[in-house]
């Protein structure tokens, strides 16, 4: 847990810096912006959500992507977290709070979750709305019943006794099934398999001054997404600010074994190659958290010194 809290700090920390490199190439832009409080949540009605009718619904977009991107196409007032990210990263999202977009950039990395959640971090499964809080590690759930406080919600109003509480670290999905309030913080299960907990490892490789290879290798949880990282992401430096060197190579090579909690057993080996500047595996993303699992990963760059070998596993 200790690591996970650097590891915002340093997130958060990198995050600001780039916010701040954004504004000084945005120089021209920000004069002509007035100051103004900008609101960070509206009403549900203008504000979509993605709405997945059952837990089946939800779990199908794991094992077909395309069913989410259709999803995502059909409602054509949804405003997905990855676009406002990636709007941040453009310069679009200038106009939006500090503390916002740090918030909001803590989700780089998870897969298919920036793209589940709409803006205000929100989705709706079953009958429920629920808002991932990684920066608090909780995620925050609203019957349907309720949805005239969506406001509360998006505003993470925990003086709202509609409003439950549930730890990130937790199966949500599962805790609702069975009729959770968010007291439970654990699931006993039936086959009597454990529950993995989030290991990682942040390592870098410096090549001089100015160009350096920096590795990931995570269990990620996110209440209604787990999910397993290795990436080798090459870096250049400009102006003090770190950003992907697209010009630089890649490779991560893995041995990844792992068990479903209350599900099958995998293991599979292999490498990914990339040519412009980022090479990512991601074996497993879905509802179910990990029994078990270990991954050791070798991750090198053109913008490496050195390649970065990186084991996590819990209860292999």
């Amino acid at each position: 847990m200790k690591s996970f809290q650097i590891q915002k700090i340093i997130l958060i920390s990198f995050s600001l810096a780039i916010f701040l490199f954004s504004c000084s190439e945005k120089e021209d832009q920000l004069f002509d912006v007035k100051e103004e409080v900008i609101p960070q949540t509206a009403d549900i009605k203008d504000t979509p959500v993605l709405t997945f009718n059952t837990r089946a619904d939800y779990d199908a977009i794991f094992t077909n992507p395309q069913l989410l991107e259709d999803k995502s196409k059909a409602n054509k007032s949804f405003v997905s977290l990855k676009s406002r990210i990636d709007g941040f990263r453009s310069g679009d999202g200038l106009r939006n709070s500090t503390l916002q977009i740090l918030e909001d950039t803590l989700f780089e990395g998870y897969g298919m979750l920036p793209k589940i959640l709409n803006k205000d971090r929100i989705v709706k499964i079953g009958k429920h709305y629920i808002k991932i809080d990684l920066l608090e590690e909780r995620a925050l759930v609203l019957k349907e019943e309720h949805a005239d406080q969506y406001t509360d919600l998006a505003a993470s109003n925990i003086e709202n006794e509609n409003i439950m509480l549930f730890s990130t670290n937790d199966e949500v999905l599962e805790l609702l099934s069975i009729g959770s309030t968010g007291k439970v913080q654990r699931i006993k299960n039936s086959c009597g398999d454990p529950t993995a907990v989030r290991k990682n490892c942040d390592p870098f490789s410096y090549n001089g001054n100015r160009r350096r290879l920096k590795a990931k290798v995570v269990y990620q949880r996110a209440a209604i997404y787990f999910s397993v990282l290795a990436n080798a992401k090459a870096e250049k430096r400009r102006l003090r600010i770190w950003s992907r060197d697209r010009n630089a190579t890649c490779n991560t090579n893995y041995d990844f074994r792992f068990g479903l909690k209350c599900g099958r057993a995998y293991n599979e080996q292999g490498s990914v190659f990339s040519s412009s500047g980022e090479a990512t595996y991601r074996p497993y993303e879905g509802t179910t958290s990990l029994a078990y699992y270990r991954l050791a990963a070798d991750l090198s760059s053109s913008n490496a010194s050195r390649i970065l070998s990186c084991l996590i596993q819990d209860n292999f």
